[in-house]
């Protein structure tokens, strides 16, 4: 997999939710889009993750690469088990220089605003993900935001 290289961050810097989505789809495209899903469940679909991990990560895992290959074959393995036509796949992986967080509200904000946008975050992937040790749950993300670009977690 491509390991990606680190951009320039500006920690703690905020970005309103609505400006961080660069590419949405429209409410008529989206409608059509839900409802191709509804009508054909014979093509498999498949979309990718930019994937992202804290220092606390990296000290604690031995081999990144293998770990992420597990998690995206359990994955893929869960949709095929529950014949659902979609399979994810690695689109890179990419160290930052963020710690894990106590809350992870505050861990999401961070990494959601980490690039400036949501669009800068996932690049050209479908999503953005950030693997941490440990924080106040298991995992955060922003839900039903695949219309309006804010795939993150």
């Amino acid at each position: 997999y491509p390991l990606c290289a680190l951009s320039p961050t500006t920690e703690g810097e905020e970005v309103p939710l609505h400006m961080r989505s660069a590419d949405c789809v429209s409410d008529r495209n989206a409608n059509e889009l839900r409802q191709q899903g509804i009508d054909d469940d014979t093509i498999i679909v498949e979309y990718s993750i930019k994937f992202y991990y804290t220092i606390e990560f990296a000290e604690a895992t031995d081999d990144i690469e293998l770990y992420m290959d597990q998690v995206i074959a359990e994955t893929n393995q869960g949709y095929i088990n529950s014949n659902i036509p979609i399979r994810v796949k690695i689109f890179c992986i990419e160290a930052t220089t963020m710690n894990d967080e106590s809350t992870s509200a505050v861990l999401l904000s961070k990494f959601a605003s980490c690039k400036g946008t949501s669009a800068a975050l996932r690049g050209s992937a479908d999503a953005a993900a950030l693997l941490f040790m440990e924080t106040s749950s298991c995992g955060r993300g922003y839900i039903d935001s695949w219309d309006n670009g804010n795939t993150i977690t």
